[in-house]
């Protein structure tokens, strides 16, 4: 596959993966409206009130995808970011922590950027019920463990991590479009990811290690 292939697969994805996160929302929201037009007046206040909650979503969502995709123009603290998480899907579905990392240290925008990706990612491995622990150091290297039944990293995310031409071959899918992101992301920020060797009992999902651009 060419260059300029892998780049449009790449941004058809990225499409594809904006309309099936909005979709819902949106037909949540037509729907609380329509219900208003038609006359329902018993039911006028409960409709606007779904309107209201899925457009205040949408805005979040969006903000969310414009950040981590696009770049944040801000820097921004843990908490910040856990925030901003929080209007991704899979985050509602799992528990976010972190250790070591005091809540006002304020990450560059670039730095924030990775970051950000990597916890989107891994609320998406986790798996409903699972749980994210970001842990580290704001001088040093941070570490994002995955806690679950179902948790574990995509197949190939080593290699991509690795290798900007395994992370485009991967692009087929959708589902794959984070974990292709987050690898080029970090790449192009000057950051360095890599999957640890599990130590802990169990066999559990290896850490995903994070080193920013100049630590």
């Amino acid at each position: 596959m060419t260059a300029n292939a892998s780049s449009l697969l790449l941004a058809e994805l990225v499409a594809a993966r904006l309309c099936h996160d909005f979709s819902g929302l949106i037909g949540t929201l037509g729907g609380a409206l329509e219900s208003v037009e038609g006359g329902a007046t018993a039911e006028d206040d409960e409709a606007l009130e779904m309107a209201r909650e899925a457009a205040a979503a949408l805005g979040l969502r969006l903000r969310l995808w414009r950040g981590a995709w696009t770049g944040l123009s801000e820097e921004m603290t843990i908490p910040d970011l856990f925030t901003l998480l929080a209007a991704s899907p899979a985050a509602r579905r799992v528990r976010l922590e972190s250790a070591g990392i005091p809540e006002d240290v304020a990450f560059a925008p670039e730095d924030a950027r990775v970051i950000l990706n990597v916890l989107i990612l891994a609320a998406e491995s986790a798996g409903e019920g699972g749980g994210v622990l970001l842990a580290g150091q704001p001088d040093g290297d941070l570490a994002v463990m995955l806690e679950g039944r179902a948790a574990t990293w995509p197949p190939g995310l080593a290699a991509w991590l690795a290798d900007d031409a395994a992370a485009l071959a991967a692009c087929d899918q959708p589902r794959v479009i984070q974990g292709v992101l987050t690898a080029l992301i970090a790449r192009a920020s000057g950051a360095s990811l890599s999957l640890l060797f599990a130590t802990g009992p169990g066999g559990g999902p290896a850490p995903l290690l994070i080193r920013l651009a100049g630590v």
